[in-house]
């Protein structure tokens, strides 16, 4: 070896083994592996020794980790990953003695007199270990050592953690006709929204579009999982456990394909299960902790689905290798909110339209398959009271709500009727793009494959062996259905009635997904639940891994440690009257509270662009539009010409 290879191989020597813990790890033989041409007086004339990279098991190229164990000390990993295995190369080691790798490796070891001496080398996609040695008096082994002890963690033996975060929470680029990486995602603007649209069949326009990370600091400088990133980082740096992964994905495909195949990143595709089984083989407990989020869960559900099918045909036994599953505000059998989403946009709108707009968004989710996914399943219909749509008409048939009523009546019943709903069954057309108000009618095929998927992961029953949390948030207004009804119109006299759309609410949920789909499992098996109650926080759905309650939870779970007692294991309640204002007009609203805080649109003068200032709890700018939903103790103002307020919707109070 080179000096300067040496140097180096010295460096990482004493990085790898002033950081690294013994990390558990069980080697097998098959045969004899290394031709090892150690010179006899090797330890007495100091000469070269080499030994070959056996073919059976490590490709050319690969990467392998490297041991050393000495006598029947446990071997001790010296260097990860930074050994490269070439096929039929000798590798060549001069006078490890006088160079101070075993000295390094094993300081309290006396080596002026003789020791057993191995070397192995393994890497994480293959369970057997090839090796040499050697006797430092200069004798050779002549057969096969036993398979060295795995090392046993006795301080801090915490397992690893793989988080899968939720739909649009991963950032989406392509590279752009200059040759310059161009964001899609966040976007920048429309525009950005129409390179990431679908064929029929789900497949992306643009083949070209890959992922690299996770959104930590969202638009408006808010916080997705950036205090959870933080807090995970805080495990390594403290050494609880080794290390963590973020698995970002390209959130428009189906579930089911990611963790079949992969997502598609800048130089490469990268395989769920195995950044799955890499943090398993790095971690101090031989196991890894799952932490999911909104659609994160599905994938998660997915994996350990498939994984538990490889157990059962003796593929691997990976599933048994993950402890925890954290399922964080998860809509395991869909969400309401998805319905008025896919057929309208609704709620949908970044920056007030800037960024994405209704029409946009909608396109978007016309052929994306997990927002299909996200659609409330057959056990959803089946378990949840509120249908997810329901219908009016006037006494004298409006033809705007007519045929709805006359096919599903005034709410829908049944699995059957909400598919038919979903799929134009009543018998109405597409309406025109810009036509949002007017619900689209959604593909047959797409449909049938979201169906499968819960179809397969509904039915999932966790193993015995993992323990699995649902963490629910509650005491938002979170749709729970949503009415069509017709709206008389007064766009021009005498043209009747128009179809208009309005939600109806309830507090059981975090804005988005309602508390008995996030804690859907807990129906099927025996897993544990907690609420986390967002109704004093300005935390919802998206931004919820931000609380620090929740936090601190993960971390407590992660360190086995008492868990934050500001989760409940039982369903808060809230006492508080809420207002709920219907706006159906160009009548702005403001609302503010007793100490002068405000929450509402800001437009600046001189600037083409508005925007939201929340600064009051629980008044998310995403019901200022079309609703507005405010507890007690708030002073509302609304502003607009007569005609508007001609037309201002009402108010409800519950």
């Amino acid at each position: 070896m080179s000096t300067i290879k040496l140097l180096r191989f010295l460096f990482a020597l004493v990085i790898f083994v002033s950081v690294f813990s013994f990390t558990p790890k069980v080697f097998a033989f098959t045969s004899s592996n290394f031709n090892s041409n150690i010179n006899t007086s090797f330890y007495t004339d100091n000469t070269s020794y080499g030994f070959t990279c056996p073919t059976s098991h490590f490709t050319s190229g690969m990467y392998v980790d490297y041991y050393i164990a000495l006598d029947n000390l446990p071997p001790v990993r010296v260097s990860a990953g930074g050994e490269i295995c070439y096929q039929h190369q000798v590798f060549h080691y001069s006078d490890i003695d006088s160079a101070g790798i075993l000295a390094a490796t094993f300081p309290t070891a006396d080596l002026t007199i003789g020791h057993h001496v191995r070397f192995f080398f393994s890497n994480s996609a293959d369970p057997n270990a090839d090796y040499f040695e050697f006797d430092t008096n200069g004798g050779i082994a002549p057969t096969p050592p036993s398979p060295p002890p795995s090392p046993v963690c006795t301080v801090d033996c915490f397992s690893n953690v793989l988080f899968l975060p939720g739909l649009e929470a991963s950032r989406l680029y392509t590279q752009g006709s200059d040759g310059n990486e161009d964001q899609l995602w966040e976007p920048g603007g429309n525009s950005d929204v129409e390179a990431l649209y679908l064929n029929p069949d789900g497949t992306s326009k643009n083949g070209n579009i890959y992922t690299r990370d996770i959104i930590d600091l969202g638009h408006n400088i808010k916080n997705i999982y950036k205090s959870f990133s933080d807090t995970v980082n805080g495990l390594v740096s403290n050494q609880k456990i080794n290390t963590w992964k973020e698995y970002a994905y390209d959130w428009r495909q189906d579930v089911q394909s990611i963790v079949d195949n992969g997502t598609k990143y800048q130089t490469e595709t990268i395989s769920l299960v195995d950044t799955l089984q890499s943090l398993v083989d790095s971690s101090k407990s031989g196991k890894a902790t799952i932490v999911a989020h909104s659609n994160g869960g599905l994938i998660a559900k997915a994996l350990l689905k498939k994984l538990q099918d490889d157990k059962n045909a003796g593929i691997n036994n990976l599933v048994d290798n993950v402890d925890v599953l954290i399922l964080v505000a998860v809509p395991e059998i869909g969400t309401s909110k998805a319905v008025p989403a896919v057929l309208h946009g609704y709620d949908q709108r970044i920056l007030f339209g800037f960024l994405q707009d209704e029409t946009h968004a909608r396109e978007l989710g016309r052929n994306m398959l997990s927002a299909f996914g996200l659609l409330p399943s057959r056990e959803y219909i089946n378990r949840v009271s509120a249908s997810p749509v329901t219908f009016v008409d006037t006494i004298i048939p409006s033809n705007v709500t007519t045929k709805l009523v006359q096919a599903f009546g005034s709410a829908i019943n049944s699995y059957d009727e909400y598919k038919s709903f979903l799929l134009g069954g009543e018998g109405r057309t597409d309406p025109a793009i810009n036509q949002t108000n007017l619900p689209i009618s959604l593909s047959p095929n797409l449909f049938a494959k979201a169906e499968s998927l819960h179809n397969s992961i509904d039915a999932w029953i966790p193993p015995t062996s993992m323990r699995v949390i649902e963490v629910a948030g509650w005491g938002l207004d979170t749709i729970a259905s949503f009415e069509y009804y017709p709206k008389l119109c007064t766009a021009s006299v005498g043209c009747g009635f128009t179809l208009d759309e309005r939600p109806r609410f309830t507090s059981d949920g975090d804005g988005t997904v309602v508390v008995p789909s996030a804690q859907y499992t807990s129906f099927v098996s025996n897993t544990e639940k907690y609420w986390l109650n967002l109704l004093n926080t300005k935390n919802d759905h998206t931004d919820i891994l931000e609380s620090s309650h929740l936090l601190s939870f993960i971390s407590n779970t992660v360190q086995k440690l008492p868990l934050d007692s500001s989760l409940s294991t039982i369903p808060p309640t809230d006492s508080s009257s809420r207002l709920r204002l219907s706006i159906h007009s160009p009548v702005t609203l403001d609302a503010y509270d007793a100490e002068s805080n405000h929450t509402g649109k800001i437009c600046p003068p001189n600037s083409d662009f508005c925007y939201a200032e929340e600064n009051i709890l629980n008044s998310s700018p995403r019901h200022w539009r079309g609703w507005a939903s405010l507890r007690d103790g708030f002073a509302v103002a609304l502003a607009g010409n007569e005609a508007d307020f001609n037309a201002f919707g009402g108010i409800e109070n519950v």
